[in-house]
């Protein structure tokens, strides 16, 4: 197939010449424009000139400039292309790269190892065609990076946050177990902005406890309205390391959801430590604190961040969900298949409900079910829903528990 004059442009950084002429040759036979480099420095200039790759493949084990160099080296310029990474060195250092990438804020489509499959790399490519840079470009809208003080604040004043809720089923029958709350922002101009744009500056800015009573307020009011539909299901609710370091924030937390009619049992405070905790003392108290009111907390996304086994020892955690980084995928993965299993038998041992996340195949269903994991949330199950679709997933999900179910016994 000829490429397209508008087709994806993508680079291919590999210092190893049959390979890259192989997978040059590939990817031109499915539609992408590719141009080939054997070294990592050159590949910094062009992917920083005007007329940047849309995608780059990179090889971690690079002559002069290594991949891991090449890695921060476009973090720092905050290329906004997508990035690929390949490596003959093994799986352990492929991981250790991609949270490097992602952690830079680079957007990783994700990693191969060596020798490549062409058509697998091709096929992931393919797959990825609708977030390309060119076509960002040609449209003249680039992404927006940064959102101000006053836009922020006027967004959660003036009610453009909104939510929409994932369910949570219990792996042993399909039962839904609960709904996890996830903010985002209507904005007037761009349309749905999701949390991992705004939600970091909303914490720089310090207003991240007016974001979270404004969240509590919009989810104590969908569930009171379940309620009367009969829809009773717990929420989860995400709280910020910094609104745990507010003296007053177990009694407003408490305050909030008392003055909605609704119990302790009603809510699941997720706790995520993207940021490092600025006063231990603070976290502790207010999380004991809101377990002696009765309230279930989660620790969220464990396995990435700043959580860490320290925080299972000292804090009163009920529930812990499993990254989706380590769940998708993790039948085929021996790294992430071995870590599911072990935090799946250490929750299991210390008496903690075990959600696996980003359960979004048969076969992630499947595994996570043999690894031991309680419940499951993901794609698989349901994306995110506006409240308004609530009721007809519920309706919908035992027919497609079972067919699931069927599935992924055939798969597994």
């Amino acid at each position: 197939m000829t490429p397209h004059r508008h087709a994806p442009q993508v680079l291919v950084v590999d210092d190893d010449a049959f390979s890259r002429k192989l997978l040059l040759d590939a990817l031109q036979r499915h539609g992408f424009a590719a141009k080939g480099l054997a070294h990592a420095r050159d590949a910094l200039s062009e992917a920083l000139a005007e007329h940047a790759p849309d995608f780059i493949l990179c090889d971690l084990a690079m002559p002069e400039m290594d991949g891991i160099q090449f890695i921060e080296a476009l973090g720092s310029a905050r290329w906004k292309g997508g990035l690929l990474l390949v490596t003959g060195e093994g799986a352990r250092l492929l991981q250790a790269a991609t949270k490097l990438a992602r952690a830079l804020r680079l957007n990783v489509l994700g990693s191969l190892p060596k020798p490549v499959d062409p058509g697998k790399l091709a096929e992931l490519l393919a797959g990825h065609r609708h977030i390309v840079a060119g076509s960002a470009r040609e449209a003249g809208v680039m992404p927006t990076n940064k959102y101000s003080e006053a836009e922020l604040s006027q967004a959660i004043e003036q009610g453009q946050m909104i939510l929409h809720y994932q369910p949570q089923v219990r792996m042993a029958d399909g039962e839904p177990s609960g709904m996890e709350c996830l903010v985002r922002w209507r904005h007037p101009e761009e349309g749905l902005v999701y949390p991992e744009r705004f939600v970091p500056l909303v914490e720089d800015y310090g207003l991240i406890d007016a974001l979270t009573d404004r969240v509590i307020l919009l989810a104590t009011e969908q569930l009171r309205s379940w309620r009367q539909q009969g829809i009773k299901l717990p929420l989860a609710i995400n709280l910020s390391m910094d609104t745990l370091q507010n003296p007053t924030v177990v009694e407003r937390l408490h305050d909030l959801v008392e003055a909605s009619g609704l119990t302790a049992a009603d809510i699941v405070w997720e706790v995520t430590e993207s940021r490092v905790m600025r006063d231990l003392t603070a976290t502790l108290t207010a999380l004991s604190r809101l377990h002696l009111k009765k309230f279930a907390i989660s620790i969220d996304d464990f396995g990435v961040g700043h959580s860490s086994l320290a925080q299972l020892r000292d804090l009163p955690f009920a529930e812990l969900k499993i990254d989706r980084s380590f769940v998708h995928g993790a039948y085929a993965d021996q790294v992430h298949g071995a870590i599911v299993d072990a935090s799946a038998r250490m929750a299991a041992s210390l008496g903690m409900i075990c959600v696996a996340e980003g359960v979004e195949s048969p076969e992630d269903w499947a595994f996570v079910r043999k690894a031991g994991c309680t419940h499951a949330q993901g794609w698989a199950i349901a994306r995110p829903l506006p409240s308004a679709a609530i009721s007809s997933w519920l309706e919908r999900w035992p027919v497609d528990f079972q067919v699931l179910n069927q599935v992924a016994r055939t798969r597994a």
